[in-house]
């Protein structure tokens, strides 16, 4: 039985997210058919995370353990990678 995996990368930084891609890259692959076809998704917040969140028990989350709350965190107008 095929399910697909949710995959879940967050940071608020463009080069941390990248290399948290690249290791959700990995992992996919290494799951290969055993859990079906993954899926990517790309995060710069907690907000946005629940926003991709499917309530279902193929979600996978890797997060920096500085993301903020929400794209108005103080830091956000200072930095021109968030989206």
């Amino acid at each position: 039985m095929n399910h697909e995996l949710g995959i879940i990368v967050a940071s608020s930084d463009t080069e941390q997210r990248a290399e948290l891609k690249n290791g959700a890259a990995g992992i996919a692959a290494s799951l290969g058919a055993s859990q079906g076809r993954a899926e990517i998704h790309e995060a710069t917040s907690v907000i946005g995370i629940r926003n991709l969140l499917r309530g279902i028990n193929q979600d996978l989350v890797i997060v920096t353990a500085t993301l903020p709350g929400d794209a108005s965190a103080p830091a956000s107008r200072t930095r021109p990678d968030w989206n």
